[in-house]
């Protein structure tokens, strides 16, 4: 298999940053997801749904990434 293409962008990784109190605190791109368990908060100024809740925090990385590279949200399934 060949080496990876220099011309594509490196992938967006998340990774845990800490864990306060109850909460385990992940950092993607810019972003904090606090997570507690099935609560999980997003924390990105800006976004417009900032201070909101998901079920899982892997649920918030497509919606940073969408604001984040094309500023806008995905139409509600």
């Amino acid at each position: 298999m060949p080496p990876p293409s220099r011309d594509l962008p490196l992938p967006h990784v998340p990774h845990l940053l800490a864990a306060d109190g109850p909460w385990t605190i992940w950092c993607y791109r810019g972003a904090t997801v606090r997570s507690w368990g099935k609560t999980n908060r997003l924390v990105l100024p800006g976004h417009p749904l900032d201070g909101t809740y998901l079920s899982h925090h892997e649920t918030w990385f497509p919606l940073i990434d969408r604001w984040l590279d094309h500023g806008d949200l995905p139409p509600p399934a």
